[in-house]
């Protein structure tokens, strides 16, 4: 089966390079070229406003932590975050694993109990879904109102589609953590697989299963404002992306308004989404941006779009080098610790 998966993995990735390189490949590349080059030294700034997405994610995540009595600095969560990026853009199916990741780290350098590192990244994934889910719900509406093309195509059902499954399914999600026992449904499935030693390391961690399903029922019975305020963090942070892309269209010289910019960002959010198992949705993005940047009768749309899309992935490739540099830093203070405690002993 992992063998299968991997193949899937890889073959999807060669698949998304050949869909990139077919993506650029449509477009007027002196003209391409131009426009970037015509950025100099301020295509830096594209790189920033992203800063802006995780550190409004890492508060929620740090508010979460906190209603659990657990309190990390918010510069220790930042890196912790930014640190498992490489990991999340860079490796087929990362954005699955990252969630295993960043439980190791904030647990080893956050000094947070496991069931409650765990408690707080469960909540954080719901509250993530929940408020993309009135992105996209707000995407939709201002496209409405703004009697856009799309407003009353068939192009406004994938985002309306998307919003009312993605609201569905954090209320599933969250019903069946906080009033059922999902730790331990969770251990009593794990435990049908035929593996003694999987089996063994399950039970003896049964209390930690209990402990997690205490602590999320505990959370919402007595930490309604913590996850209110949570709430609003991540739905900042999303729109925050649009500000991203805002910044990055303004650079290259559209002089876009944050309204019309909103259901593009939204819609390829998405497609984002969909592609997990893709690094950084690589060519599923880019072809999103491409198709819906044509739409908005700009001079020299193909040329901007494709230029759009290299300075998207030019900040990637920025931050996925901050994140192993970062990655980097947190292993070394790691080793250093467990030799300080070997020489103490």
């Amino acid at each position: 089966m992992s063998i299968r998966i991997s193949l899937f993995s890889w073959g999807a990735f060669g698949f998304s390079i050949i869909l990139f390189a077919f993506v650029l490949g449509t477009s007027p590349i002196n003209g391409v070229l131009g426009l970037i080059s015509s950025l100099g030294p301020s295509i830096s700034w594209a790189a920033l406003p992203y800063l802006g997405v995780i550190a409004l994610e890492v508060a929620g995540w740090k508010t979460i932590l906190g209603s659990l009595e657990q309190p990390v600095s918010f510069t220790r969560l930042l890196h912790i975050r930014l640190a498992v990026e490489a990991v999340a853009r860079a490796i087929p199916g990362g954005a699955i694993g990252v969630e295993g990741l960043k439980l190791y780290l904030v647990s080893t350098h956050g000094e947070v109990p496991p069931s409650k590192a765990a408690v707080s990244l469960s909540v954080l994934k719901i509250l993530v879904v929940a408020t993309h889910a009135l992105y996209l719900a707000s995407g939709v509406a201002v496209s409405a109102s703004r009697d856009l093309r799309a407003a009353g195509g068939q192009i406004a059902l994938l985002p309306a589609g998307a919003a009312v499954g993605l609201l569905l399914l954090s209320i599933s999600a969250w019903v069946l953590l906080v009033r059922g026992s999902a730790g331990q449904s969770l251990q009593l499935l794990l435990m049908r697989f035929p593996s003694a030693r999987l089996r063994s390391w399950l039970q003896a961690r049964q209390q930690e299963f209990r402990s997690f399903d205490q602590l999320l029922r505990g959370l919402w019975s007595k930490s309604k404002g913590a996850v209110l305020i949570a709430s609003v963090l991540l739905l900042m942070s999303w729109l925050a992306e649009t500000v991203e892309t805002l910044v990055m269209a303004r650079l290259l010289g559209a002089h876009f308004s944050f309204a019309e910019l909103f259901p593009i960002e939204s819609r390829v959010s998405i497609l984002r989404n969909l592609a997990f198992f893709i690094p950084g949705a690589l060519g599923v993005q880019d072809a999103g941006y491409m198709a819906f940047l044509q739409n908005t009768g700009i001079n020299n749309v193909t040329a901007f779009a494709a230029a759009f899309v290299l300075v998207k992935r030019t900040k990637d490739i920025c931050w996925i080098v901050t994140s192993v540099f970062l990655l980097m830093i947190l292993r070394s203070g790691l080793v250093a610790a467990r030799q300080f405690r070997r020489s103490s002993s």
